[in-house]
């Protein structure tokens, strides 16, 4: 968890989830409701890019990441 995680989650009401690359948002919706009973206000949802390899080494593979917005 990042500080800029950190400081969404409490000012803003807002967590962030790595999901899988096929999902959408109605996905991240249902999966939330089944799986810790909250209503969400908003889901965005983001494709994090491939950042390249440095020296034969590998830094940071592609990903898609959810911001949820819960209700209060």
């Amino acid at each position: 968890m990042t500080e800029k995680v950190y400081k969404l989650a409490n000012d803003h009401n807002k967590y962030s989830f790595r999901v899988h690359k096929d999902a959408n948002k109605n996905d991240v919706k249902l999966s939330l409701k089944t799986l810790y009973d909250v209503t969400p206000k908003s889901v965005h949802i983001m494709n994090v890019p491939y950042k390249g390899r440095t020296q034969r080494k590998l830094v940071r593979r592609a990903y898609k990441k959810a911001i949820v917005t819960l209700n209060e």
